[in-house]
């Protein structure tokens, strides 16, 4: 009996007497320091989705940054459906800088500018996302970038 109750006890230590030390699992959600987040965004499909309708054929999406940083620029902004080009600087949607104001800047394109620079001849179709997506590189006021996760652009109706 007194041999079970020591064993237990130095199990006890071991599970309870150990410093516990945060490692990083990728499997789970991390958020950066400085998220951004598209603030127009009306649905998640996984991705920040915004929408826009034949008729109107703007294109408006709205990007903020949070953990106190100010948003300087987009310094490059792609169509694709990986981040990579985004990263380079041959073949970007925009090459332009578009400063920000504070901790949020817009990005204004239409669907005949998409078709444009993205060779494609037909209109999109309604209840449908643009083929491509729009990828941004933010310059923030302390010379740090961040690239954003996709952005889709839904055609409704």
């Amino acid at each position: 009996m007194q041999k079970n109750i020591l064993v237990l006890a130095i199990v006890g230590l071991m599970l309870f007497g150990c410093e516990k030390t945060e490692t990083f699992n990728a499997l789970s959600d991390s958020v950066p320091q400085n998220a951004v987040i598209v603030s127009n965004a009306f649905d998640f499909r996984p991705g920040p989705t915004v929408k826009t309708t034949l008729a109107d054929r703007k294109i408006q999406i709205v990007l903020t940054v949070s953990g106190g940083r100010q948003i300087k620029e987009i310094t490059r902004v792609s169509t694709g459906t990986t981040y990579t080009q985004v990263q380079g600087t041959t073949g970007l949607y925009n090459a332009a800088p578009i400063p920000g104001s504070g901790n949020t800047v817009t990005f204004n394109t239409t669907i005949d500018e998409y078709k444009t620079k993205t060779a494609t001849s037909a209109d999109p179709a309604v209840n449908t996302e643009l083929a491509r997506r729009f990828y941004f590189l933010l310059t923030l006021d302390d010379g740090s970038q961040v690239v954003t996760s996709d952005v889709r652009v839904l055609i409704v109706p």
